[in-house]
């Protein structure tokens, strides 16, 4: 059997999130966690809904991360995508 070997296409790499190194496409703005500890990438800026998650009313994305919320405030979680 030959190396397989797989490249990532349209990922601008890894960016640091709270200490955490996670690949995002090209067209993320935003990563933010919900309540529940998911992780989601934005393409436009979310908002905080009642039910203890972030919305948006354009693309957005689970990025199949679970993240420990014991003493995290999810409100605190939203980072900006700087390019």
């Amino acid at each position: 059997m030959a190396d397989l070997k797989l490249k990532l296409v349209d990922y601008e790499g890894s960016v640091d999130y709270f200490g955490i190194p996670v690949a995002v496409p090209l067209s993320a703005k935003f990563i933010a966690t919900d309540s529940d500890g998911d992780v989601y990438y934005y393409n436009d800026e979310p908002f905080m809904e009642d039910d203890g998650s972030w919305d948006s009313e354009d693309y957005f994305k689970f990025m199949g991360l679970k993240i420990q919320m014991d003493d995290v405030d999810w409100k605190e979680t939203l980072m900006e995508i700087k390019p």
